[in-house]
């Protein structure tokens, strides 16, 4: 089939006829032109049935026109006249030709190819666009083919021109699988360095380059010399190949066989490969050249297999930058330096993408870097960068040769060189290193085979002389980095290979690779360390400071075998001598650590010197014969003699019924002796002396016994009188103030029923004693119901309610043992007045009455008053309840009335469970009572805080000791006192209580808190804190003293030498005489005698060192420990530990195994308590104890232990 001429434009050509089986048809095929034929709808116009009418097509070129040329009159003639005579024929073909339409070979796609992906910098979505046809006929012999700005080509088939294609302003071309080859170059000489190109990228151009379908490729024609772009503006390339291109033959243009970059070049796809550079005269370039400020942007693609016969075999870069991202760059060999890419004067950043199994027979097989002198020029490898496989002859990975290299990730791996430097040959200014680098497995001196480098030795970093590696921040790789260097050390001489901040420049991460056997060492110098390898010259001395010591290397100063001192050598030599023997201890030596340096501990060696008294004589010491003075140290005698008396002189003169005394004193010593001097005797008068009570006879000698001393008697007092004495006739005593002679009672006020009546007598010895007494207010007869004859109701009862003014009766009723007291009104309240307690006294009533009942309104409106309480006087008890306690049963109550309740021992037995009945059994002269408030049915016991006094009738002959008596039979304390007539007890909550009688030496009154407590001398005590009754009892009884300055320090420390004291004084001080047995007990110290008596009756051990620790804080199980062992040395009974499982508490395995016993002894006896911390229950055996704690221990030791022997 033939052309349609030179028409260059797709035409519409419609037929009218009558072929009725085919409507339309597409002719495609005639260099990329289509001719559609279809059948036509009837014209208006009349017409022959196959008349052809034939219309020209606009289509994306614009309107119809030659690509070339103008329109001119004859040429549409002659197009008209082919149209014309070959329709039928097409028509005919057409119907016969299975066809497709034309968008079907070339789609619509983005600029990027036929799919968008997002690679490097260009991200996000990327619309597709219209493409135009490019076919060989748009090529002509003298324009060749011109791609005109702001449109976007694709190749309709493969395309030659003789000509450079030039592009100016922007072009989108998608060679669309086919290719573009130049075929000619023109042999003029005045063409000698003309650009022979086959693509020209003009300034202020972009222009981009895609292959939807790929295989499509820029060359020349085998024969033809020249680049393949020439780049002076944007160049992006997303897809392609440019291939087969030779630069530099025939002295033509030298540089970038495949693409020269002036501009900018950004490749995210496609391949650059077999393009050759072939002579070596400028740059070189065989894949890539940049110049002149240029820039090369490489996010992925391919630039393979390209020859330099210069430098930069894939690419060179000169006076340009270069970023790499990705992609690869392999298999391009140079025949100077940088196999790979060869760059100089500017920076280059290597983030991603391969260099590979490049070849240069200069150096840097992979990459050759020279620097801008007097510039900050920097090759930066970071990220997942690897160069492998590479050879050169120095620096098959990386040759350096001035300025700066910096590391902070990536791989140089496996690469080669025939002299140094098989992964870096660095000879610049800085290489820094840091993060997860790998230089592994490159050789050097490897031989040529033919085929590439093999053998050689590690060289994986070369550093000629001078250079070292700066380590810039933690290494985090797993390999070791060798280091080659030109100068080796000797025995004087070391060779420094790093240094950097001494936590990331570590020895472990770099290896000497001249000499296996020279480890790589660090110097380290405050927070710096260099690395150097040293044939090390150890100093056999330590070198020292405060806290380490080291040996030294006189070659590189650094430091082998630092360690922390440690004191571990008990040497006994004089330079560690910290005293010299003495007649109770050895000599102490400090101990030392191995490098000599001495500590502040000491050890004991050798004997002792009987001969070095450690401390000074004493005082004199004597018997009744001798004296002497003794060594406090070791109590050996000296200047012992017999006394020597003075004459003696009376120290007490004699009376008349006692023997006076004579003391004579030891001129030397100064003991004293006494001698009796017998005594005068009485010289009584003949007549009485008296006084107010009593008469006597004196002794006229003037002393101040009484013969015959008794208290006047006989006679009888009146209110009038003094009785007169029967014996010395004395009117004695007081007047008897109800010893009157009274008359009879008269009425003065006549009782109603609305008031008290009033009645009076007189005294007959004196008319103005006189006594009145209420008449009670009249009761008026019931009415109704009954006869006439009915009998009158009782009186209602009263009760008296008092204040701090005055006093009302209020009504109450009693039923059984309950006294019923009605509600008081607030009127009454404020009428007694409130400033102290309410007082409501039952005294008066039946003896039977053991309890009241309140209501709540009356409790809540007593406590809205200023009262601090209510008093309750009952026949038997007397209770005094405090605001807060009031407030608490209220809050608690079950109803509207709440009942108090003492009961006497008889009922509080009967109410005991079976435990407290056994416990009580076991006490003597114990008297038992409960009380308790109930309301509604429901008992209440909690206080909240507040406190109850209760008062009750007790008779003992000596002391009284009160206990709680728990339901389980154990018991615990309770402050009490007795006064001889009443036991008073503090409860702070109800239930069963025991009184029992003891030796007053043994039991605890309750203070009154006032100006008569012990603990108002010292300002730093409260009586009403929770100590009182522990410190009050030690305080009282001389079991404790005050610190200093008026002061107690309850919240003190109590050491052992405290506590020992303590119960020394409570053993009576008993004097003591020989050694305590401890190190550390000092002679004549104020607890000297404390610590040996407790020592000798085996109350205190001491530790293992056998110290005695007279200042340590004693802990709870130390306590527990020591009063264990004094309650055994007293023989008291320490069985209550003995089935007491301390296993409840949190921390019991925290109980050392030597307190055990007494920790069990003291939980049992309810001495110690758990303590609640960290939500639990601890022992806290190793706590310290106060001194208030302390004081409180030792109250309840000796309220539960200590009796009567």
């Amino acid at each position: 089939m033939s052309r349609l001429g030179d028409l260059k434009e797709r035409f519409f050509i419609l037929f009218h006829s009558k072929i009725s089986s085919i409507n339309t048809c597409f002719v495609h095929g005639w260099t990329g032109y289509t001719v559609i034929i279809r059948k036509a709808p009837p014209l208006s116009r009349p017409a022959a049935d196959k008349s052809i009418v034939v219309r020209a097509r606009t289509t994306a070129f614009g309107g119809p026109r030659r690509l070339n040329e103008p329109w001119r009159g004859d040429r549409i003639m002659r197009i008209w006249k082919r149209l014309l005579g070959t329709a039928l024929c097409l028509c005919a073909a057409v119907c016969l030709m299975s066809v497709s339409a034309s968008a079907a070979e070339h789609s619509n796609h983005p600029v990027c190819g036929e799919t968008h992906k997002d690679i490097g910098d260009h991200t996000g979505p990327c619309s597709a666009v219209e493409w135009i046809e490019v076919t060989q006929k748009d090529v002509t012999d003298n324009n060749g083919l011109t791609l005109k700005a702001g449109n976007n080509y694709y190749l309709g088939e493969n395309i030659k021109v003789k000509w450079e294609i030039t592009i100016k302003g922007t072009v989108n071309l998608c060679l669309n699988g086919h290719s573009i080859e130049r075929t000619y170059a023109t042999t003029n000489t005045s063409f000698t360095n003309a650009v022979i190109d086959v693509l020209k990228v003009t300034p202020q151009t972009h222009f981009t380059l895609c292959d939807c379908k790929g295989g499509g490729t820029i060359t020349h024609t085998s024969d033809i010399p020249g680049q393949g772009v020439t780049a002076s503006a944007d160049f992006t390339m997303y897809g392609g190949k440019i291939s087969g291109n030779h630069a530099g033959t025939d002295a033509r243009h030298e540089d970038g066989a495949g693409v020269e970059v002036g501009g900018t070049f950004t490749m995210y796809g496609g391949t650059i490969t077999d393009n050759h550079v072939e002579k070596r005269l400028n740059y070189g370039g065989g894949g890539v050249v940049v110049s002149g400020g240029g820039e090369f942007i490489m996010y992925d693609g391919e630039i393979s297999h390209n020859t330099s016969n210069d430098d930069g075999g894939g690419v060179s870069v000169v006076g340009a930058s270069f970023e790499m991202h990705g992609g690869t760059i392999s298999g391009n060999t140079a025949t100077g330096s940088g196999g790979g890419v060869g760059l100089w004067n500017h920076s280059f950043t290597l983030s991603g993408g391969t260099i590979s199994n490049n070849t240069a027979k200069g150096d840097g097989g992979g990459v050759y870097f020279s620097g801008m002198s007097s510039s900050s020029n920097t090759l930066t490898i970071s990220d997942t960068v690897e160069i492998r496989g590479n050879s050169a002859a120095n620096g098959g990975g990386v040759y350096l040769k001035s300025k700066n290299l910096k590391m902070t990730g990536g791989s140089i791996i496996n690469n080669n060189a025939t002299n140094s430097g098989g992964g870096v040959y660095f000879n610049g200014d800085t290489f820094n290193v840091s993060g997860n680098v790998s230089i592994t497995g490159n050789k050097g001196g490897a031989t040529s085979t033919g085929s590439g480098l093999t053998g050689g030795t590690d060289n994986n970093v070369y550093l000629p002389d001078g250079k070292i590696i700066a380590v810039a921040g933690a290494l985090t790789g797993s390999n070791k980095i060798g280091v080659t260097t030109e100068n080796t050390p000797d025995n004087s001489n070391y060779v420094r290979i790093a240094s950097g901040n001494k936590d990331n420049a570590l020895p472990d991460k770099f290896r000497y690779e001249n000499d296996g056997t020279i480890a790589v060492s660090a110097v380290v110098n405050s927070s710096t360390a260099k690395l150097v390898a040293c044939r090390h010259n150890w100093s056999g001395e330590w070198k020292t400071d405060p806290y380490q010591h080291w040996h030294v290397c006189s070659i590189c100063k650094g430091k082998k075998d630092v360690n922390a001192h440690t004191y571990d050598q008990n040497v006994a030599q004089e330079i560690y001598k910290a005293s010299d023997a003495n007649c109770v201890s050895p000599a102490l030596y400090y101990t030392s650590c191995v490098c000599g340096k001495k500590s502040t501990e000491t050890f004991e060696s050798g004997g002792i010197n009987p001969a070095n008294h450690r401390d000074a004589l004493g005082d004199w010491r004597s018997d009744e014969n001798d004296h002497w003075k003794e060594y406090t140290c070791c109590h050996v005698h000296a200047d012992e003699g017999s006394h020597h008396w003075d004459e003696g002189r009376e120290t007490k003169s004699p009376t008349c019924t006692t023997a006076g005394e004579k003391t004579f004193t030891c001129i030397d010593c100064s003991r004293t002796k006494t001698e009796t001097v017998s005594a005068t005797g009485h010289n009584w008068s003949s007549g009485w002396t008296h006084d107010d009570t009593h008469h006597w006879h004196e002794c006229k000698n003037g002393c101040t016994e009484k013969n015959g001393y008794v208290e006047h008697a006989g006679g009888a007092a009146n209110c009038t009188k003094k009785a007169v004495c029967a014996s010395c006739g004395t009117d004695y005593g007081d007047l008897d103030p109800n010893g009157h002679d009274w008359g009879e009672w008269s009425v003065t006020k006549r009782p109603t029923t609305s008031a008290e009546g009033e009645k009076k007598r007189v005294c007959k010895r004196n008319d103005s004693h006189t006594e009145t007494r209420a008449i009670p207010k009249l009761t008026p007869t019931p009415s109704g119901g009954g006869s006439s004859s009915g009998s009158s109701s009782a009186p209602a009862i009263t009760v008296p309610v008092s204040g701090s003014g005055n006093t009302v009766h209020v009504s109450a009723s009693v039923s059984g043992s309950t006294a019923e007291v009605k509600e008081i009104k607030s009127a009454e309240l404020d009428k007694i007045g409130t400033d102290s307690a309410v007082v409501i006294d039952l005294s008066g009533l039946n003896k039977g009455v053991t309890g009241v009942t309140l209501s709540t309104d009356t409790i809540d409106s007593i406590c809205k008053t200023k009262a601090d309480g209510v008093t309750i006087k009952l026949p038997n008890a007397e209770l005094r309840v405090d605001r807060q306690t009031l407030a608490a049963v209220t809050e608690q109550a079950a109803g509207s009335k709440i009942r108090l309740v003492v009961e006497p021992d008889s009922t509080a037995r009967n109410t005991m469970t079976a435990a407290q009945k056994s416990t009580l059994a076991g006490m003597k002269n114990a008297a038992a009572l409960e009380a308790y408030f109930v309301s509604n049915g429901t008992r209440i016991h909690d206080f909240k805080g507040g406190s109850v006094e209760l008062i009750i009738p007790y008779r003992a002959e000596g002391a009284i000791r009160a206990w709680f008596l728990k339901e389980d039979g154990t018991r615990e304390p309770v402050s009490a006192r007795y006064d001889k007539e009443n036991a008073q007890l503090i409860l702070h909550h109800f239930s069963h209580y025991v009184i029992e009688e003891l030796d007053s030496s043994v039991a605890y009154t309750v203070c009154a808190k006032d100006d008569s407590c012990p603990l108002g001398a010292f300002g730093d005590l409260t009586a009403a804190a929770w100590y009182h009754d522990g410190v009050h009892y030690c305080l009282e009884n001389g079991l404790m003293r005050g610190v200093s300055g008026g002061t107690f320090l309850p919240d003190g420390s109590t050491t052992r030498a405290q506590l020992v004291t303590i119960l020394w004084r409570l053993e009576g001080s008993p004097e003591t005489t020989g050694a305590a047995g401890f190190g550390d007990t000092a002679g004549g110290a104020w607890y000297t005698e404390a610590v040996r008596w407790a020592a000798g009756c085996g109350v205190v051990k001491g530790y293992d060192n056998g110290r005695f620790g007279p200042n340590d804080a004693v802990t709870r199980e130390q306590m527990a420990a020591i009063l264990y062992r004094y309650a055994q040395h007293k023989g008291y009974d320490v069985s209550a530990g003995n089935d007491t499982n301390i296993l409840s508490f949190d921390d019991a395995f925290a109980v050392s195994e030597y307190a055990i016993p007494a920790m069990q002894w003291a939980c049992g006896s309810g001495m110690v308590r758990g303590i609640a911390q960290k939500g639990g229950m601890l022992l806290a055996p190793r706590d310290t104890t106060t001194r208030a704690q302390t004081a409180t221990l030792l109250m309840r030791f000796q309220s539960a232990f200590a009796k009567a022997s």
